[in-house]
C-alpha cells in the first residue's frame, strides 16, 4: 500500500505513467515520494526497509540480505543455510521472526512438509541492489544443496530458480567444473528433472553440460548426460528422432569409454526409439543390443537390456519370444540376489509382473498367477506397499478376465488401501474406475478422501 500511494503521488505531480515504469524497471524499492509528501524515514520503499530492518538481529539481517543473491524472491530455510553457513533450526527460528515482521511470508505447497520463505518483491529488489555476499557463496550453496537432497523433489522444487541461477552464473564466469557438477546432480544423479521434467532453459543447459563434458573428455559423464537428454525427448515430448540421436552419442561414448555394459543398455534404447518410429531396423539394434549385454558378463545390464527387449517383442504381440526374454532375465537377476541394491529388487519385481502377464497370454493362468504372487512377496519382503498394491491390481484384474469376481474384488480392495495408505492418486482412480465399469459395486468401498 506504501509504494502505490508513492507511485500515486508520482501520477498526481504530473509524472507520466510512461515515464514512471521505466523509473521503476529496474529499482521499484527506489521511487521516490515527491518533495512536498516527504516525511523522515520515509522517503521511498527503501528508506522505510532501511528504518525497518534497524530492529533486526544480526541473523535476521543477514537472511534478509542473503536474498540479494537469490534470482527467485522465494527460498528454503535448507538453501538459506548453505548461502549463510548457519544452523537450520537457527535459520527458521529467524525466517520465523522475518514473517512477524512482516518482511516475510511463509509459502508451502499442498500436502507438502516442506516450506520455503518469500520477500516481497520490492523488499526483493532492495536486497539484490545491496546484496552483501558474492555470487560464488550462491554457488556454493546450491552445490552443497544438491549434494544432500539430491532426491528430494519436493524440497528442490521450491529451490529450482534458485538453482539454476546458480548454473547460469557458472556459465557467465566459466566455471565449467561447477555448472558440470550442478547440471549432473540435478539430472543424472539426482531425481529432480526425471520427476518434474525439463523448461526450455533446463533442458538447453543439460545439452550444454553433455558437450561440455565430452570436450573436456570425462566420457563417462557426457555418455549419462546424452542418455538422459535421450530420456526427455523420449518420455516427455514423444520425439524418437532426436531420443535416438542422443542415445547413440551415448552408445558411442560407451564404445570409446569402453564400457560394454552401458553400450548394451544404450543399444536397447536406441531399439526403443526405433521401434517407436516405426523403423525396419528394431532387430538388429536388438539383437546388437543382446550381444554386447552377454558380452559384457555383467548381469544387471544385461537384466536390464532384456527386459527392453521383452516390451518391444511384447508391443510387437510377440508374446513367446517376450516370455523368453522375461525369463531368461528373471535367471540373471537371481544371480544378484544377495544385494542391497534396490534396483536390483525393482527390476526383479516389475520382471516378475511382465512375466506374470505374458503367462496368462500365453494360456498359462495359473502360472501367471503365481508369478504375480512372487512379485507381491519380493514387495511384502522390501516392505513396499507401493508394489504391493501394483501386484495386487495386477491380480484383481487377472482374476476378473476369468470371471473370478470374489477373488477380483478382494484383491482391488486390497490394492486401493494400499494406495490409498501411500496417495497414490493416480493409481486410486484407476482401481475404482475398475471396480466402478467392472460393476463390482462401491457402497462399502471408500473414497480416496476417507
Amino acid at each position: 500500500p506504501f509504494t502505490l500511494r508513492i507511485a500515486g503521488l508520482n501520477l498526481r505531480e504530473g509524472v507520466a505513467s510512461a515515464e514512471l515504469l521505466e523509473r521503476i524497471k529496474n529499482a521499484p524499492h527506489d521511487l521516490k515520494i515527491p518533495n512536498d509528501f516527504k516525511e523522515a524515514g520515509r522517503e521511498s520503499a527503501a528508506s522505510l526497509l532501511s528504518v525497518s530492518l534497524e530492529p533486526l538481529s544480526d541473523l535476521e539481517y543477514e537472511l534478509f540480505m542473503t536474498y540479494g543473491i537469490l534470482a527467485s524472491p522465494t527460498a528454503t530455510p535448507q538453501l538459506l543455510a548453505e548461502c549463510t553457513n548457519r544452523d537450520l533450526t537457527h535459520v527458521e527460528e529467524a525466517l520465523f521472526n522475518l514473517v512477524g515482521r512482516g518482511l516475510a511470508e511463509r509459502v508451502s505447497k499442498p500436502e507438502s512438509d516442506y516450506v520455503a520463505y518469500r520477500l516481497h518483491d520490492l523488499a526483493h529488489s532492495y536486497a539484490r541492489t545491496n546484496r552483501i555476499q558474492r555470487h560464488s557463496t550462491l554457488i556454493r550453496a546450491a552445490l552443497a544443496l544438491l549434494r544432500a537432497h539430491k532426491h528430494n523433489v519436493t524440497l528442490l522444487e521450491l529451490d529450482i530458480a534458485n538453482l539454476l541461477s546458480a548454473a547460469e552464473l557458472c556459465q557467465e564466469q566459466k566455471r565449467e567444473d561447477d555448472l558440470l557438477a550442478i547440471m549432473y546432480l540435478l539430472t543424472v544423479e539426482g531425481s529432480y528433472y526425471t520427476a518434474r521434467g525439463h523448461t526450455l532453459k533446463s533442458v538447453g543447459m543439460l545439452k550444454e553440460v553433455a558437450e561440455l563434458a565430452q570436450e573436456k573428455g570425462r566420457l563417462e559423464e557426457a555418455h549419462y548426460l546424452y542418455t538422459k537428454l535421450g530420456e526427455y525427448y523420449f518420455n516427455f515430448l514423444g520425439n524418437y528422432p532426436l531420443a535416438f540421436e542422443n542415445y547413440e552419442w551415448a552408445r558411442n561414448l560407451a564404445t570409446t569409454w569402453g564400457n560394454q555394459a552401458r553400450e548394451a543398455i544404450s543399444l536397447g534404447l536406441m531399439a526403443f526409439a526405433r521401434f517407436h518410429q516405426g523403423e525396419s531396423d528394431v532387430d538388429d539394434f536388438s539383437n546388437q543390443a543382446y550381444k554386447v549385454a552377454k558380452a559384457s558378463n555383467d548381469n544387471e545390464s544385461l537384466a536390464q537390456v532384456l527386459g527392453q527387449l521383452a516390451y518391444i517383442a511384447g508391443q510387437k504381440d510377440e508374446m513367446k519370444q517376450s516370455n523368453l526374454f522375461l525369463k531368461e532375465s528373471l535367471s540373471v537377476l537371481d544371480r544378484l540376489r544377495n544385494t542391497d541394491d534396490i534396483e536390483v529388487y525393482k527390476k526383479r519385481f516389475f520382471t516378475l509382473i511382465n512375466f506374470g502377464e505374458t503367462e496368462y497370454r500365453l494360456g498359462r493362468f495359473d502360472a501367471g498367477v503365481v508369478a504375480r504372487k512372487q512379485a507381491l512377496e519380493l514387495a511384502k519382503e522390501q516392505k513396499n506397499e507401493v508394489w504391493m498394491g501394483y501386484a495386487q491390481y495386477e491380480l484383481g484384474e487377472m482374476h476378473h478376465n476369468v470371471n473370478q469376481r470374489d477373488v477380483a474384488k478382494q484383491h482391488m480392495l486390497e490394492a486401493l488401501k494400499l494406495f490409498q495408505n501411500n496417495n497414490c492418486t493416480k493409481d486410486i482412480e484407476a482401481v475404482l474406475s475398475f471396480l466402478k465399469v467392472g460393476n463390482y459395486g462401491l457402497d462399502d468401498i471408500s473414497s480416496p478422501q476417507d
